[in-house]
């Protein structure tokens, strides 16, 4: 019996070790399956902020787009004021010649008398 007992403790000594590596590749399992867990939530938030991007530059350029517009009238409106004041200093301009030349006729027909 004693070769026998040996043989079982030899066999008992195998199957702990197995037990023992068996569980140390579970938790291994266990920890690359917690990875790539983790990696697929940052994956998903990295996507999601290429999203958010996206979508903040798409709302941008439409802001870009407004601001455009609105300078865009605002340099309109700016070429109507200088067209206006330029054209209110051609009266004035026209205004003056013709009151210079009726002082000029005014002037010679003193100076005729």
């Amino acid at each position: 019996f004693s070769g026998l007992n040996f043989t079982v403790y030899n066999l008992n000594k195998k199957l702990n070790r197995i037990q023992i590596e068996l569980n140390e590749k579970e938790k291994l399992r266990a920890i690359i399956v917690n990875l790539l867990q983790e990696f697929k939530d940052k994956s998903a938030r990295v996507e999601n902020l290429f999203n958010e991007k996206e979508d903040f530059d798409n709302s941008n350029k439409h802001l870009l787009i407004l601001d455009g517009k609105k300078i865009e009238e605002i340099l309109k409106a700016e070429n109507r004021d200088k067209e206006f004041i330029n054209e209110d200093k051609r009266e004035k301009k026209e205004g003056i010649e013709v009151e210079n030349e009726q002082l000029m006729k005014a002037n010679k027909q003193s100076t005729n008398r």
